[in-house]
């Protein structure tokens, strides 16, 4: 996901105009910086106030500035936008993952699935 602060926020942070944000991945550097600025890690994935305070926290510390509470409490959340890509890359196209094999793919010799083998049509 990638978050646009506003104009104003991002001039006052120094900050890109688009800040990934992948709350999947938390180092545990990051989460013991978080809980010394009074926050919690695990409401990356709650709802609510808390959970945006944390996303914004996180967001703004990749981007390179690290934020106060007194720097979060004056981040106009009215004029944020996210975004699950950047603009101009949603229509990109995504790479073939690995589940996509074509179901004629040979097996392994050392697979555990087994193809079915065709039966043949003649008789004895």
């Amino acid at each position: 996901m990638f978050l646009r602060f506003t104009d104003a926020d991002r001039e006052r942070f120094g900050i890109p105009e688009w800040v990934e944000l992948d709350a999947t991945s938390v180092t545990l550097g990051e989460a013991e910086a978080l809980e010394e600025a009074g926050g919690d890690w695990a409401t990356l994935f709650d709802s609510g106030m808390k959970a945006t305070r944390t996303r914004l926290w996180l967001a703004l510390r990749r981007a390179g500035y690290t934020a106060s509470p007194e720097d979060l409490a004056s981040i106009n959340i009215v004029g944020l936008e996210s975004r699950p890509a950047l603009p101009g890359k949603e229509d990109a196209e995504p790479a073939p993952s690995a589940s996509a094999e074509s179901p004629t793919s040979p097996t392994s010799a050392t697979s555990t699935r087994r193809t079915p083998r065709k039966r043949s049509s003649r008789s004895a």
